[in-house]
């Protein structure tokens, strides 16, 4: 895994569960990014990536202060992926866009803002929103 550097940033356009004619763009409100490394498909791209892996992509949940933060990553990066987390939280990384993930780690000033970040290049997505999550996976697994 490399080290996060292409993290999308977006919310979730309604909190329902997904529909089958449902689009990733009808279930998230994905932030601009500005830099031209997120145009071109490359979300698409990270998604097809993780279809091509879904058997062995596994969702789960982590605690940062009282932040809950659901996830969908390899199994084999999960404990790499959970390190690079805790890390962007704590604003280490220079990623090529803000990420405004260091509010998860200030206890009560997350305001909902942002509530999913994808790594593009890793394939991995987290957000405080459950719901969220399973709608990217039920999207995922409908693409297969």
């Amino acid at each position: 895994m490399k080290t996060p550097y292409l993290i999308q940033r977006g919310k979730a356009r309604h909190n329902k569960a997904a529909k089958p004619n449902e689009s990733l763009d009808d279930l998230i409100n994905f932030d601009y990014m500005g830099s031209f490394e997120f145009e071109c498909g490359a979300l698409p791209k990270s998604a097809y990536e993780m279809v091509d892996s879904l058997e062995l992509i596994t969702r789960n949940k982590t605690k940062i202060k009282d932040n809950v933060i659901h996830y969908l990553c390899l199994k084999t990066d999960e404990e790499e992926f959970l390190k690079h987390l805790d890390k962007l939280t704590k604003d280490e990384y220079r990623t090529k866009e803000y990420t405004d993930m260091k509010k998860l780690y200030k206890k009560g000033s997350f305001d909902q803002d942002t509530e999913l970040w994808w790594d593009i290049e890793n394939n991995w997505i987290a957000s405080t929103n459950k719901r969220l999550i399973l709608n990217f996976l039920f999207r995922l697994e409908d693409l297969v």
